[in-house]
């Protein structure tokens, strides 16, 4: 069985590919993408653009 993991955050979202079987589990391939914002202010902004911002 082919199993795809995938961490969803907002800043640095992730994925995993790997196999399981009786014999245990093989990694195919692992990674993230990496946003351009900086902040977590930032990114629940740019998550959803229409949400206000209070100071």
């Amino acid at each position: 069985m082919i199993i795809l993991g995938l961490d969803l955050s907002l800043s640095s979202p992730g994925y995993a590919v790997i196999e399981a079987n009786k014999k245990g589990y093989k990694l195919f391939e692992v990674g993230h993408i990496k946003g351009k914002t900086k902040t977590f202010s930032e990114s629940k902004a740019q998550a959803n653009p229409n949400s206000r911002q209070h100071s």
